[in-house]
Order: C-alpha cells, then structure tokens, then sequence
C-alpha cells in the first residue's frame, strides 16, 4: 500500500489528528489503478458535499494494488475524496462526507 503522511502540516489547524481515510482506485475494468486522487477538507457549513472546500494532498494510488491512504486526519472533520482519469476519457470519481477511521 502506498501511505502518505504530513506530520506537522495540520498543527495549524488545531493540533495532529488521529485519522485515516484510505481507498482503492480501479479503472473502467476494475482493475486496480495508480492514479492521483485529491483530498479537501469541507466546510463546517457544508450539507452533503455541497460548499467550499480545501485542498490538503494529492496523493498517488499504489501503481500495482490501487490503494491509497492519508494518516493524521482530524477526525471531527468532513473529507471529500476526487480521483481524476489522467486520459480525461472518464469523469472524476467523488466521495464526499467522509469521516476518517481511527489510526492502529
């Protein structure tokens, strides 16, 4: 699995985190993908996804298993999670309202 981590980063913000979000990117096919996927943290006003949003990371899925993960995550934040087609043959993929899982 690919894990990226950015200690530090979300002092700003309040403190480190204790939270994972983590995913598999697959392609049109289901097979697993190695593409970039774009994390934001939502708004406090945001309903459903919907409202402002702040890029946090870009990070590339695992070229050979499509897994990703983002560790030190606020978890009393919303994430909202896009993968791109790099050909743009395909729409972006989004997930929104994610709440990330405790760390191990």
């Amino acid at each position: 699995m690919s894990r990226f981590t950015l200690g530090g980063v979300f002092g700003r913000r309040g403190g480190l985190g204790a939270g994972r979000l983590k995913g598999l990117v697959t392609d049109a096919t289901g097979a697993p993908a190695g593409r970039w996927v774009n994390i934001y943290i939502q708004a406090s006003s945001s309903f459903l996804g919907e409202g402002p949003r702040t890029h946090i990371a870009r990070i590339k899925a695992d070229e050979l298993t499509g897994e990703w993960a983002l560790d030190y995550l606020d978890t009393g934040r919303l994430y909202t999670v896009i993968a791109h087609d790099p050909d743009q043959e395909y729409d972006p993929v989004m997930k929104a309202n994610l709440i990330p899982e405790p760390m191990e």
